[in-house]
C-alpha cells in the first residue's frame, strides 16, 4: 500500500494564493494550514478566487487574509498585513469600521457601508479615497460566526 498523498486544498488564487500556500502559519493565531477547519478553507478559497477586492477576518483576533484585488485597498499594508490581526494590519480603517466588524462577528449581522471616505498611503503618497464596504458573517461547522468576508469597491469615480 502506498503512503497517503495530501492534496493541496488551496489551488489557484493568483499571487495571494501563492503567498498563503507558501507562508508558515504555525506561529499565527490560525495555526498550521493543514489544520485549518473546512469552513476556513472554503472561505479562503472564495476570497482568493474572487476578481473583486475581498478580505477575510477570521477568529477572535480577526486575522486578515485577502486576495490580489484587495492589495490596492490595503496599499502599503501588503504583504505585511497578511495573517495579522486586522486591528494593526488595517489600522487606517479599523477605528471607523470596528463597530461594523463587531456587529458582524458578535451578532451575525450583515453590514453595508456606502461611500466611506478613507485616507490611505498608496505608492508612497497619502490620498483620500471613497469605498463601499459590505461585511458578511462566515459561519463555522457549528453555525457560529467564525469570521467575516469583507467586500470593498472603490467609489471615487461616482463622486
Amino acid at each position: 500500500m502506498s503512503p497517503a498523498v495530501t492534496a493541496e486544498w488551496l489551488a489557484g488564487g493568483g499571487a495571494m494564493g501563492e503567498l498563503i500556500r507558501a507562508a508558515d502559519w504555525s506561529g499565527t493565531p490560525l495555526g498550521a494550514r493543514d489544520g485549518w477547519p473546512p469552513s476556513l478553507r472554503v472561505a479562503v478559497g472564495l476570497v482568493v478566487e474572487s476578481p473583486l477586492a475581498m478580505g477575510l477576518l477570521w477568529g477572535r483576533e480577526w486575522v486578515l487574509l485577502f486576495n490580489d484585488a484587495w492589495r490596492a485597498v490595503v496599499a502599503e499594508g501588503h504583504p505585511s498585513g497578511l495573517g495579522q490581526p486586522a486591528r494593526g494590519a488595517w489600522a487606517e480603517a479599523w477605528a471607523i469600521g470596528e463597530p461594523a466588524f463587531d456587529a458582524v462577528m458578535r451578532r451575525g449581522e450583515c453590514v453595508h457601508l456606502a461611500d466611506q471616505r478613507r485616507v490611505l498611503r498608496r505608492a508612497g503618497c497619502v490620498e483620500e479615497a471613497s469605498f463601499t464596504i459590505v461585511i458578511s458573517p462566515v459561519r463555522d461547522e457549528h453555525g457560529d460566526v467564525a469570521g467575516a468576508h469583507v467586500l470593498v469597491r472603490e467609489t471615487n469615480e461616482q463622486r
